[in-house]
């Protein structure tokens, strides 16, 4: 059974398991933008989400140590999921999640 805080639910195995049967193609790659921003200080590209109705995506950079992209991955996900849900979402909500997720998944 999946945990319900309003619009901050948990996301579940479950869930991972019908995005991947739902066609998101998950892959970790080089972001090309991220070596340009290190010279200039702008912000570095950890991960994205996609989903435009055509494509569902889900991009790590590779660029980063496995502990960065284990949050990361974490992170994309909730987006694929409050998108799913049809749901709100902001930045600092979905950070939040991802690190509580991530504590309570790594941090025992």
């Amino acid at each position: 059974m999946t945990k319900d805080y309003g619009n901050k639910r948990i996301l579940t195995l479950r869930d991972v398991i019908e995005f991947v049967a739902d066609g998101y193609k998950i892959e970790t790659l080089r972001f090309p933008h991220n070596e340009l921003s290190k010279e200039k200080e702008d912000i570095i590209l950890c991960g994205m989400h996609i989903d435009n109705g055509f494509k569902k995506e889900i991009l790590i950079s590779r660029d980063m140590c496995i502990i960065e992209r284990r949050g990361t991955i974490l992170h994309e996900f909730y987006h694929a999921l409050y998108t799913r849900e049809g749901w709100h979402q902001t930045e600092n909500l979905i950070d939040k999640l991802a690190k509580q997720h991530f504590k309570k998944l790594y941090e025992k």
